[in-house]
């Protein structure tokens, strides 16, 4: 046995060199995919207190970082047509003057790492997007947009979401997210598409 291991010792010392780069190369990669996590952006769409229409509409920054909101867009289904618009700034008109603007405010701004941001009911929301479609008319879904900087990139991100309108079998509307998780845009190809809702709507 001893001898068959002189004879082979070579061979049998790069098989363990090699496996031994293989574990190194594999727990590299780990603590690279690691890095990348805690690097990447990470925003969460969700409804809160509830599933009907009054449920309330949050964007929490879940990332290590502060991120700074640029933009945020609605984009509303009622009655055969679709409505985008910015809703980053809310406006308050004077009871006195419905055309004068008695105050405004805005979402714009830095968020903190886990603190969330209320814009309200889905049902106030779809309001504001789809004007004049009426409490009435049949929306079908609403798709959120956050165009946002994370910490010291300069590039910018988005993060969406999609949430339809069915109703049950009491014939009242519920808020169905369509995907389990919040889709976020951070990749090369997905800038040219952000850079134009910001030139179209900001």
């Amino acid at each position: 046995m001893f001898a068959w291991l002189d004879q082979y010792s070579s061979a049998l010392s790069t098989i363990a060199s090699l496996g031994l780069l293989v574990v190194w190369i594999f727990y590299a990669q780990l603590a690279f995919n690691g890095i990348l996590k805690q690097r990447r952006p990470r925003i969460l769409i969700n409804q809160v207190k509830g599933r009907d229409l009054n449920a309330e509409v949050i964007i929490a920054n879940m990332s290590e970082q502060k991120i700074f909101i640029q933009l945020l867009l609605a984009r509303v289904s009622a009655d055969g047509e679709e409505y985008t618009r910015a809703i980053t700034d809310v406006y308050i008109y004077d009871d006195d003057d419905s055309s004068r603007i008695a105050e405004r405010d805005t979402s714009q701004g830095p968020l903190n790492p886990g603190a969330s941001l209320q814009l309200g009911s889905f049902h106030q929301v779809a309001e504001r997007v789809a004007r004049g479609s009426g409490e009435t008319c049949p929306w079908h879904f609403m798709e959120l947009r956050v165009v946002f900087f994370y910490g010291s990139a300069t590039s910018v991100v988005a993060a969406l979401r999609r949430f339809d309108f069915v109703e049950d079998e009491d014939g009242k509307r519920r808020v169905n997210p369509v995907t389990l998780d919040t889709r976020h845009m951070y990749r090369i190809w997905h800038h040219r598409r952000i850079r134009r809702w910001l030139r179209e709507y900001l």
